[in-house]
């Protein structure tokens, strides 16, 4: 007969939702895949979860470390899901040179009004940080078995993507471009003679200083050799001509840099300058209107095609993706697409998009070329089951489920405390999440249809308006 055996996992307690939902995760990966336990039992006890099983702790330990398949977790339909870069590939040559006069001109009031309305746009933020994700490249081309599902997902993502919005991306892209090519040619047209100038110099000024360094070694080591000498050695002839030779380069190294410094305090004023001319301005400025008009289009492509992108994924992916899906939202049958207050709209809580950090924390257990555990992984598993004191963390931001780890003021010991997370108590809560498995209802037979899912209820109106005597 089986021996049955009770594991009292202190580390995954009900307080936050976070561990709550990890429960969950370590009940359905183990009860589901294979190597697991499909006669697995669970429940709370002294405000933590126990787990009934039928195979010892080191092989659920080995289980998870070694064997655990990730669910394929992904939201193309989200602009920060990295499935979308809206900024060049390669950053202008301007951008990166010396000195660090950024070819940007100078705000003025009608700019910074259109700033400020853009800023109360969270989705024209968002478009500002789209970036492609290399994990998830990564993902995309994995060979190990461990992965098979999630490699398979993206590429069906990719290719389910309408081509209409890929030519958005495009056009914001070479857009983008464009503003940053104009933006330098435009200021560098201007202050060609001062930046040669001020490049040269400041070349030589950076080879004399490596001319002083090098002396400066030497110096010291014919000095080291010469305290091994007998005492009463005179000073050698070869250590006195390097110390000279060493003055005379600190000396037109101070000059070089002093001509440098001149140099570039001329070219800061000269774009400055060229900063403030008008018909610069407003080339520069209609280069930037051109990149948020694209954006801006960008935004609208994607949302128009969310609800059918959202129906092909369901109708291509597996079913273990298809489960991420149906917990994330939930499409009515107008095709509308309705979305949970758990993942915000589809996968992200704000700016925090879940699935790119699930990936960031997949790579921190396990190397995603070859499926083999990380050194650590086992010793973070340990201490997210049985709440272990561990340095282990990563400073990733956790989001709503797990406010206790947001980071901020007067969350830690000091004044401030920055986001810490285990890896495994975000995967195991995304895991946990999946099986809260949104749906359509309604009260009464005339109402509408709305989403409904575990931990959302939403208020009633009570009372009449003439209550107040005010």
């Amino acid at each position: 007969m089986t021996d049955i055996h009770v594991h009292e996992l202190k580390g995954l307690k009900p307080g936050a939702l976070a561990t709550y939902l990890s429960a969950l995760g370590v009940m359905r990966l183990l009860s589901t895949q294979e190597g697991g336990d499909p006669s697995i039992r669970g429940f709370w006890r002294n405000d933590h979860f126990v787990l009934i099983s039928r195979i010892r702790w080191d092989e659920i330990e080995e289980f998870f470390v070694q064997k655990y398949v990730p669910t394929p977790i992904l939201a193309p339909w989200n602009i920060e899901s990295g499935f979308f870069s809206l900024k060049p590939t390669e950053r202008s040559s301007v951008e990166s040179s010396e000195p660090d006069v950024t070819p940007e001109m100078s705000e003025s009031p009608d700019d910074a009004e259109s700033q400020e309305a853009a800023g109360d746009d969270e989705e024209s933020g968002a478009m500002e940080q789209a970036v492609s994700d290399p994990l998830l490249d990564r993902f995309a081309v994995s060979a190990t078995s461990r992965l098979a599902l999630f490699r398979r997902a993206v590429n069906i993502a990719q290719e389910a993507i309408p081509d209409v919005v890929r030519d958005a991306e495009n056009k914001v892209s070479r857009a983008h471009e464009e503003e940053v090519r104009c933006a330098g040619e435009e200021l560098q047209m201007g202050a060609t003679a001062e930046r040669t100038q001020y490049e040269e110099t400041n070349r030589a000024h950076l080879k004399l200083k490596a001319a002083a360094a090098k002396f400066k070694n030497e110096i010291s080591a014919l000095k080291t050799a010469m305290k091994s000498a007998p005492r009463g050695t005179p000073r050698s002839e070869e250590l006195k001509q390097v110390e000279r030779s060493y003055r005379a380069a600190k000396e037109e190294e101070k000059v070089a840099k002093e001509k440098a410094g001149e140099l570039k305090k001329r070219l800061e004023q000269t774009v400055k300058r060229l900063k403030a001319d008008n018909g610069i301005r407003k080339r520069i400025k209609a280069a930037k209107e051109a990149t948020k008009k694209a954006k801006k289009d960008f935004g609208q492509t994607l949302k128009a095609v969310k609800p059918e992108l959202i129906a092909k994924l369901r109708a291509q992916q597996d079913p273990q993706s298809r489960e991420w899906i149906d917990a994330a939202l939930a499409l009515d049958p107008e095709g509308k697409v309705g979305f949970t207050s758990l993942f915000g709209s589809g996968g992200n809580d704000g700016r925090m998009e879940f699935t790119k950090n699930l990936r960031y924390h997949l790579n921190t257990l396990m190397d995603i070329d070859t499926g083999a555990a990380r050194k650590d992984s086992a010793a973070r598993f340990r201490a997210a089951m049985f709440g272990l004191p561990t340095n282990l963390l990563e400073a990733k931001a956790v989001g709503q489920f797990f406010p206790g780890r947001a980071g901020g003021t007067n969350m830690a010991v000091g004044f401030f405390g920055n986001p810490g997370v285990n890896p495994w108590e975000f995967v195991l809560m995304l895991e946990g999440a999946v099986a809260l498995v949104a749906g359509l209802s309604r009260r009464g037979d005339v109402e509408q249809a709305r989403v409904s899912s575990p931990f959302w209820v939403e208020g009633t109106a009570a009372g009449f308006g003439s209550a107040s005597q005010r």
